[in-house]
């Protein structure tokens, strides 16, 4: 059995499950920003349907959070640079036997972007700690702080994940506190607009042939939005 994130079921984000392309275009006509599209490997698909076997994204706790994958990508931009921007993630191609499309697995507009695990732990109410923190969860994508007036780039500063996390070997959760990125910047901690968020557990929409890149920026939503097939 494939250890995977559960999909919501109750919820706004839970509302906007497996929604087709004509409705998602329809409820996102006036919305606008630039998009990262990238291809997300944790992605699985199993007994007709699509599985999150990595920590990243998470959407766990009501809210889409994208914390311990991308790292450089998510040095992009500055802070403040963030907010309506949008996300999009990929299955890869042949994760659907036979077929070699990308398939939309996730989209959403950040709405509000963190400097540290810290920052964003002390923003989020305790049910979304909880839903997310890496030391309850093997996917988790939050880092509990030790004390509030810790080094937040410190792993030290941070309650160490449980021993089966996903990115527990080699301390390899370490990247995820601290990560040197574009311009010596540390990757944001993106948090997605719960009305503007959207999961696909199904292969509804897929990206056109010949593959979607590993990462691609778009000038704009509308971009993006014409292009899926």
């Amino acid at each position: 059995m494939i250890e995977n994130q559960p999909f919501p079921r109750t919820g706004v984000v839970a509302e906007n499950m497996n929604r087709d392309l004509k409705s998602l275009r329809a409820m996102l006509q006036e919305q606008h920003g630039h998009v990262y599209g990238y291809v997300v490997d944790t992605i699985q698909y199993a007994g007709e349907a699509f599985v999150q076997t990595g920590s990243g994204p998470n959407f766990q706790g009501g809210i889409i959070t994208l914390c311990t994958c991308k790292h450089l990508m998510r040095s992009a931009l500055e802070l403040d640079a963030w907010p309506g921007v949008w996300i999009a993630g990929f299955t890869g191609v042949n994760r659907v036997p036979g077929e070699r499309f990308n398939y939309l697995f996730y989209l959403m507009k950040v709405s509000d972007a963190y400097l540290s695990h810290r920052d964003l732990w002390n923003k989020v109410p305790d049910t979304v700690r909880r839903a997310k923190v890496a030391q309850l969860h093997r996917l988790g994508d939050l880092y509990e702080p030790r004390k509030p007036g810790g080094d937040p780039f410190d792993p030290g500063s941070y309650e160490t994940p449980r021993s089966d996390h996903s990115h527990y070997h080699e301390n390899g959760w370490h990247k995820d506190v601290y990560y040197e990125g574009y311009g010596g910047r540390p990757p944001a901690l993106l948090v997605g607009d719960r009305q503007l968020s959207f999961l696909w557990d199904r292969p509804m929409i897929p990206f056109p042939p010949p593959m979607h890149p590993r990462t691609k920026k778009y000038g704009d939503l509308s971009d993006l939005l014409t292009r899926l097939k």
